[in-house]
């Protein structure tokens, strides 16, 4: 899948500080996924990716980060038009910015030092998340222990150790 970095746009979900385990899955499950999963039925977003991040300029606020490629971009006004109230910060970002640097990861080592394929990467991580906790039973508490245990499998076939606490 090709990604159209002249479209992408993010948004954060509050996230309450401090914020427990149960907490912020349920977050995820409550809120962000059926979002992102309405967005994508409707044909709005393609890619997507989420990271849990401080809100920009507040250290004592936290929130889920979403980036997602609108397909038929309405501009920012339209995109929050389409968006709950729960959805803050909202703006279109600047391909360059995006295709330049990506924290922690060496694109001198990528093919064609190639940003946008690293970009499809993370949105894949994003989409195992989303399955992975749609695997669960609706309103099943998940315990870290398990998420921990499938990241498991991800990190022995690369000979990593994930461990969660």
């Amino acid at each position: 899948m090709e990604i159209n970095f002249n479209s992408i746009y993010e948004t954060y979900v509050r996230v309450p500080v401090p914020c427990s385990w149960d907490d912020y899955i349920w977050l995820l499950r409550s809120k962000a996924i059926p979002l992102i999963t309405d967005l994508r039925n409707r044909k709005v977003i393609g890619w997507y990716c989420f990271l849990f991040h401080p809100l920009p300029g507040h250290k004592d606020r936290a929130g889920l980060h979403i980036r997602m490629e609108l397909l038929n971009d309405p501009g920012p006004d339209g995109l929050r038009k389409v968006l709950p109230d729960f959805c803050e910060l909202t703006k279109k970002l600047d391909n360059e910015t995006l295709l330049d640097k990506i924290s922690g990861i060496d694109k001198g080592i990528l093919k064609d030092s190639n940003l946008a394929e690293a970009w499809r990467i993370i949105g894949e991580c994003s989409e195992w998340i989303v399955s992975m906790l749609g695997a669960h039973k609706e309103g099943a508490k998940i315990p870290m222990q398990q998420v921990s245990q499938f990241l498991h499998y991800f990190a022995n076939a690369l000979q990593c150790d994930v461990r969660l606490s």
